[in-house]
């Protein structure tokens, strides 16, 4: 039986009293590609890493992430793939391109020259081979993966931002109502099992039943769309059916590229050998506020959801909780913890702990961003315990003016080490403004993505059963 999903639709804990020994730091784990067009020497860093890697067969895994370049505010370029042999951080078989930046880009069809920006890529799906018991389980060896697009405008040397307020693009915020998407594409291992393949191109992404017009899903017309931090999680034994909470921004609503969210479903169709997006439940909103960047999480009968909230304005962020047995009825009153103004995500980690990964305040920090730490969540209470460091840019010989330690992802567990992947990168990287000073050589060839290991103690069960290879 697939030890995450358990006969009663719930994930639990079959671990012998497993713990978390230690954090520690590993160093850079992919600082440049060789796909053409997103490599250093062309001005580009791969800066995402994606949802943590995806394991696609028993000794293969998927590492998807997306590009960034230096030009401007939140400059993601394209979503590209490494294709890894028995671990997330195995050997490299193949690399290659996803979704590309695109200059030129005329979305609307009203001659505009936009830039096609990618960015923070998500892919969930069950391996080739896994087994439910004995059972094949029906979705096996199908795969999607998703990310956001939206438009950027080119002015000389930057790229200016659709939200970025201190930027002078008058018509930005219509742009980008009418362009910020989730695009979706869905794949497959090829036969050689050397690379993937594409079951259907990459593709905005629509609700079952809404495929044209307007209204993207059963939300109705005029809404942005967003998807969270972190893959959905099955929602069934046989895991043809995955949960998770993306974020929707209705045009009106110009404050934030965060808004509301809601619970969306995505099922396998056995007939078309497919993955839709099928349901999509009841707004959920909270006064004053703004909220995004969903981590969804099964504990015991239960999901829990972070999220990323801002006071309008910017003002009181804050990391906002919900506990509820079903994503599509009611969740029950938030619960909040202080959290910077920075991306945070929820895993449940392969000791059977939540944890929150972030960043936290420290003093004389710009950036909010320069320590990485982890903190175990009290499922029950939905408050923060333990805090463990991961990384502390203050105390290594870093090239970086402003470093910025983020978009933390965690990978599953492989026995007793789980691996943890984000983005070390120079602020200059995401922010080329007038005021910030230029970075250097040495800090453009180490930005990228780095890599730190969970050693675990404990019986450790795998995320996959798979089929016996005696049996043929």
């Amino acid at each position: 039986m697939n030890p995450v999903v358990q006969r009663d639709n719930t994930v639990v804990n079959t671990s012998d009293r497993p713990k978390l020994l230690g954090v520690r730091y590993l160093g850079p784990f992919v600082t440049d590609t060789s796909v053409p067009g997103e490599t250093k020497r062309d001005g580009i860093i791969p800066a995402h890493p994606g949802g943590g890697a995806l394991q696609v067969a028993r000794d293969r895994w998927v590492l998807f992430l997306s590009t960034l370049t230096p030009e401007g505010w939140d400059a993601c370029h394209s979503i590209l793939y490494q294709l890894r042999a028995d671990a997330p951080d195995g050997r490299i078989l193949q690399e290659g391109m996803i979704a590309s930046a695109q200059e030129d880009w005329d979305p609307l069809g009203s001659g505009d020259r936009l830039v096609k920006c990618c960015g923070m890529p998500i892919a969930f799906g069950v391996p080739h081979d896994a087994v439910c018991g004995t059972q094949p389980m029906p979705s096996a060896g199908v795969f999607v993966v998703k990310w956001y697009r939206f438009a950027q405008k080119r002015h000389g040397d930057l790229l200016l931002h659709p939200s970025d307020p201190r930027q002078d693009w008058v018509d930005g915020t219509w742009i980008k109502q009418r362009t910020l998407r989730v695009e979706w594409a869905q794949f497959r291992l090829n036969k050689d099992r050397n690379d993937i393949e594409m079951l259907v191109p990459p593709s905005v992404l629509r609700q079952h039943g809404y495929e044209m017009g307007e209204s993207l899903c059963s939300l109705g017309p005029n809404i942005q769309t967003h998807h969270g931090m972190k893959p959905p999680v099955p929602e069934n034994v046989d895991c043809t059916s995955w949960v998770s909470c993306d974020t929707f921004i209705p045009y009106h609503d110009n404050r934030h590229d965060h808004g509301s969210v809601a619970p969306v479903r995505y099922v396998f169709n056995e007939q078309t050998d497919l993955y839709e997006w099928r349901d999509v439940g009841q707004l959920i909103t909270l006064p004053g506020r703004v909220i995004g960047e969903a981590s969804v999480n099964r504990v015991g009968e239960e999901y829990i959801v972070a999220l990323r909230s801002f006071g309008y304005n910017n003002s009181g962020t804050q990391t906002v909780w919900f506990r509820t047995p079903d994503l599509f009825s009611n969740w029950g009153p938030p619960r909040f913890t202080e959290a910077p103004s920075a991306p945070r995500v929820a895993f449940s980690c392969g000791d059977g702990i939540l944890r929150l990964f972030g960043n936290e305040r420290v003093s004389h920090d710009q950036n909010n961003r320069s320590v990485l730490r982890c903190w175990d969540v009290d499922a029950q209470r939905l408050t923060l315990g333990r805090v463990r460091t991961i990384f502390d840019a203050r105390q290594r010989n870093l090239p970086f003016v402003y470093p910025l330690v983020d978009m933390p992802k965690l990978c599953p567990a492989q026995g007793t080490r789980q691996l943890l992947l984000f983005r070390l990168i120079d602020r200059v990287h995401t922010a080329n403004l007038p005021r910030i000073p230029k970075s250097n050589k040495e800090a453009f060839a180490l930005a990228g993505i780095h890599a730190a290991e969970l050693t675990l103690a404990g019986d450790i069960r795998p995320q996959w059963n798979f089929r016996d290879r005696s049996r043929g």
